[in-house]
């Protein structure tokens, strides 16, 4: 729309600007407010005098004072240039103004609570991460201690028969020798008649009767306790030979 006749200069006394001079009854000028409305420029303008000022599309003007004639007095709060008339038609309505405001505040408060929620999920994702790290830590500790376990386990079966091998070696090789000493303590018996310690009288075809002093030659000494021998004469000649208790004949101990 045109704009009204420029409003005159403003007195440097009054509170606010005289009227426009377009207007056929002008108000008497209202009284200046601490704090106003704010509103937003939707075309912008250039001031043909020096009481009115600058604005462009988009500056955020706070509304001092509204006047019948068209024209608003205003603070251009984007630029900071200052207060000046300028015509009521380049600031958006009210009502289309507080709508945006409205919409922008809900806006924001969604954003807000987007950023929250990203947050919340990051906090959430890094808490998993760091959750599932030590899961993963203590499962390769425990694997360790298991593999740990695993070959003291291993070092103790092999220690264990190592011994065990060790000692019935060292069983094995006593009674080889025990066997050796017997062998050469019935061998050397055989080789020499002893002579009956006490009496026996067979009792069965295979056994050999003895009296105290007879000779005999051991041939072998059983583990049951009985021992097959030969009753030879001072001689040599064989008289007779059988089972006997092994306490017949003592075999002399080296």
């Amino acid at each position: 729309p045109a704009a009204p006749a420029a409003p005159p200069v403003v007195s440097k006394a009054a509170t606010v600007p005289a009227a426009p001079a377009a207007a056929a009854t002008a108000p008497p000028p209202a009284p200046r407010q601490a704090a106003n409305m704010q509103q937003r420029v939707v075309t912008a303008f250039d001031p043909a005098g020096p009481n009115q000022i600058k604005v462009r599309i988009g500056d955020l003007l706070e509304i001092l004072n509204h006047h019948a004639a068209g024209w608003t007095y205003a603070k251009n709060l984007t630029s900071n240039s200052g207060v000046g008339w300028v015509p009521s038609w380049v600031v958006e309505p009210q009502e289309q103004n507080q709508q945006p405001s409205q919409e922008q505040a809900a806006a924001e408060e969604q954003q807000k609570l987007q950023e929250q929620q990203q947050q919340q999920q990051k906090l959430l994702e890094q808490q998993r991460l760091e959750e599932q790290k030590r899961l993963e830590e203590q499962k390769r500790l425990e694997e360790q201690r298991k593999l740990e376990e695993q070959k003291k386990l291993q070092q103790e079966q092999e220690a264990a028969a190592a011994a065990a091998a060790a000692a019935a070696a060292a069983a094995a090789a006593a009674a080889a020798a025990q066997e050796e000493s017997a062998a050469a303590a019935e061998s050397e018996a055989r080789s020499a008649a002893l002579p009956a310690s006490s009496a026996y009288t067979a009792s069965a075809p295979s056994q050999m009767s003895l009296k105290p002093a007879d000779l005999v030659e051991v041939v072998e000494r059983h583990t049951s306790g009985w021992t097959f021998g030969r009753k030879v004469a001072s001689s040599g000649a064989v008289l007779a030979e059988g089972w006997f208790p092994d306490w017949v004949v003592q075999i002399p101990k080296k």
